[in-house]
């Protein structure tokens, strides 16, 4: 058959049953390999985490994933190993996102996490995608089981960015009339403005009501409409 693209993929033939029968048997002996494995680890004193292993078909070559916050020495390790399967042995350091995807498991939504389900690459998450959406960032719920920032953070952190650049900063100047309010939190889902004037006294307003003006002073902008109270 003619290779099939999928998404940079090739799917070149369907296995056979006798491939589809091996690698059954060595997804069952991969359990078995774990347990030795991590035996000789505990043996031999190193440092390091293992996640899984993997056969290739034919047993050409064993892979051993593992994480460590330190480099590790596992040439005996790699001897050891080697004796006791007869083939090639590979030991791959991974980081502890990766080790998660590998691992499963469910996210602080209660939904499997997405490296599992959907096979997801995000490219780095920075601290400055929770505050573009307005998240506390010295808040726990921010990182994933992996103990790293939630790859989630990447998935709407356009839209805030885009939205943005429409919205006062939180401490520009708002003229009301003769009054004078401060911006004090902006909700770009909801396209409100909240202001607050010396007395905290509150009311919302859409970013369309604000016009900017000139001024020495920084952002300053004009309300053009009245607002509406803050509902308290």
């Amino acid at each position: 058959h003619a290779p099939v693209e999928l998404a940079n993929l090739y799917v070149l033939r369907l296995p056979t049953d006798q491939e589809l029968k091996e690698w059954q048997q060595l997804r069952n002996e991969a359990g078995n390999a774990y347990q030795q494995a991590l035996k000789e680890i505990k043996d031999l004193k190193l440092e390091m985490k293992l996640i899984n292993v993997h056969f290739l078909l034919g047993k050409k070559k064993v892979i051993f994933n593992f994480t460590s916050d330190n480099r590790v020495d596992f040439r005996q390790l790699v001897k050891r190993l080697a004796a006791i399967f007869h083939t090639r042995i590979e030991m791959r350091q991974i980081g502890v996102r990766d080790a998660a995807k590998i691992e499963g498991g469910c996210g602080i939504c209660g939904i499997e996490l997405c490296c599992t389900r959907s096979n997801c690459h995000m490219n780095s998450i920075y601290l400055k995608m929770a505050k573009d959406q307005g998240f506390l960032v010295n808040s726990s719920k921010l990182t994933g089981v992996c103990g790293r920032l939630l790859c989630c953070l990447a998935y709407e952190v356009d839209f805030y960015q885009q939205e943005k650049a429409f919205y006062p900063e939180v401490g520009a100047k708002v003229l009301v009339g003769n009054l004078e309010y401060r911006v004090v939190s902006v909700n770009f889902l909801r396209r409100e403005v909240v202001l607050s004037d010396e007395f905290n006294h509150m009311r919302k307003v859409s970013p369309d009501e604000l016009k900017k003006i000139p001024s020495r002073e920084g952002a300053v902008f004009q309300l053009v409409t009245t607002g509406r109270e803050y509902d308290k």
